[in-house]
């Protein structure tokens, strides 16, 4: 305050110290023929006493300074943030996505449509890391929200969005094999541990690109980087774990299989579901359509389609919908409802995706067959490298892949046997049944020790398999004549 407010202000006091002297004068007459000696509370000598008072106070504050008021705190300073992102902008190429708060700041998440994809914590703030970049590719096309929000350590917020277009010239998918070259099974690269030194530490290259392309026709794959360059990636997913320690396990425990006795039971490492939970046949539904969707996936491998067992690792599985221990016929038949829901799923996402069922084949039934149908392919987990199979029982399971390319189905030939012989005869094994859509999978697959044996094609079959001796079996092509000796275990690709 200045001198002619601090003036003011007393001129204020002074005036109430008048009016409460007022009150005295007028309650004289009570005061002395009353004989009050402390005056009634609610009377005016009592106001007037306390307006004196309070008057009184106030003044010699004026006079000494102290009812002067402090200046006001300064505001707080307001956050804000800024993004790398323009509104309006097209993404068709990878590039970095940043954010700059204007203070410092304790974290910023990065949203994609309201979904957090990414989290910052030191600076500078950049989306999937220091050297990370935005790919595009991983979104579906058509318009997209980006988010940042940046929170300072006390909890206040800023934000800053940004409506940008995704337009990604994908990668054109293979054209399905019009069945005319029976010489020719393509390779499934099979998703293993030991492809992981080709996507890590700076890989894929763009060479290591090119070649996969050239040499692996269809990916087994898991990251979403395959999809940006290879255009017939099968993503991961198993139907029958529900991993432990996932949020799925926590918010649907009524998704887990129980014994009798309400212990929760495990497949393998973790949690064995109930495939036949209408719920969880929606989720895993809508979980296949998504990497479809929006991972641009060419098909889905769908693990774990296991027809010819219950798979518990021990204890007898209840069926929650009878409270009775679960029978076969029950579980292919919730098997086969299952896959029906993720087959109409998938299709509705992109009518031209491709389904691969990885199961073990020697169930038989409706509902087993049912389910077979609801694939485009079906993945023979051990090939014809068990060593367990005899002559005869390879020639059972060609007749049941007969049967299999007769429902529409193609087969995709994994192998349990290692080395180029087990290679080799999976490889003339699978030829000798195949109808030109088919897929086999080995030992050899690796850039540096690439078997030149899968990129053979011996064209059109010039008839079915035949037997030439006891346990020798062969098939006439166009170019050359593939043959497997069923009890040595050879196959010979000329």
């Amino acid at each position: 305050m200045n001198n002619e407010e601090i003036n003011e202000a007393a001129r204020g006091a002074q005036a109430d110290i008048d009016d409460a002297e007022a009150h005295f004068k007028e309650t004289t007459v009570g005061y002395k023929n009353k004989h009050w000696t402390t005056p009634p509370a609610g009377t005016h000598w009592s106001d007037g006493l306390v307006s004196l008072d309070g008057a009184t106070i106030k003044l010699q504050q004026i006079i000494e300074g102290t009812d002067i008021a402090p200046a006001p705190e300064p505001p707080p300073p307001t956050l804000a943030v800024t993004q790398s992102l323009k509104a309006g902008q097209i993404l068709s190429v990878p590039l970095e996505w940043t954010a700059q708060p204007s203070a410092a700041v304790d974290v910023v998440d990065f949203l994609i449509d309201g979904n957090a994809k990414w989290t910052e914590h030191i600076a500078p703030y950049v989306f999937n890391g220091d050297g990370g970049k935005l790919d595009p590719a991983t979104l579906p096309n058509g318009p997209h929200m980006f988010t940042v929000v940046a929170t300072a350590k006390d909890g206040v917020k800023a934000n800053a969005s940004a409506s940008l277009s995704v337009d990604v010239d994908l990668p054109t998918p293979p054209t399905p094999p019009s069945g005319s070259d029976e010489g020719n099974c393509r390779f499934w690269m099979y998703a293993t541990s030991q492809t992981d030194y080709l996507f890590s530490g700076g890989r894929p290259t763009q060479a290591d690109k090119d070649w996969q392309k050239a040499h692996w026709d269809a990916i087994e794959g898991w990251l979403d980087v395959q999809s940006t360059y290879h255009p017939a990636v099968f993503r991961y997913n198993d139907m029958l774990q529900i991993y432990v320690g996932s949020s799925v396990a926590s918010q649907h425990p009524e998704w887990i299989l129980k014994d009798s006795a309400g212990n929760s039971l495990k497949y393998n490492t973790h949690w064995m579901a109930d495939i036949g939970h209408p719920a969880y046949q929606d989720f895993k539904a809508q979980q296949c359509a998504d990497l479809i969707a929006v991972k641009k996936a060419y098909g889905i491998k769908a693990d774990d389609v296991n027809l010819d067992r219950i798979s518990a690792n021990a204890g007898v599985c209840i069926n929650q919908r009878t409270k009775k221990p679960y029978t076969l016929p029950e579980w292919q038949k919730d098997n086969a409802d299952l896959m029906t829901k993720v087959r109409a799923k998938v299709k509705a996402a992109n009518a031209n995706a491709k389904i691969c069922h990885n199961s073990l084949w020697w169930a038989s039934g409706v509902d087993v067959d049912r389910c077979i149908k609801q694939a485009d392919y079906f993945q023979l987990e051990r090939g014809f490298g068990d060593p367990n199979y005899t002559p005869a029982k390879i020639v059972q399971l060609w007749a049941w892949i007969d049967k299999v390319h007769s429902m529409g189905v193609g087969v995709v030939h994994l192998n349990y046997a290692g080395g180029t012989q087990g290679a080799h005869f999976n490889h003339a094994c699978a030829l000798l049944c195949s109808n030109g859509n088919d897929y086999v999978y080995g030992d050899g697959w690796r850039p540096e020790s690439w078997d030149a044996t899968y990129d053979k094609n011996y064209g059109a079959a010039k008839g079915p398999r035949y037997q030439k001796s006891t346990n020798v079996w062969a098939r006439d092509f166009e170019t050359k004549t593939v043959t497997a000796d069923l009890a040595a275990k050879v196959g010979t690709l000329p």
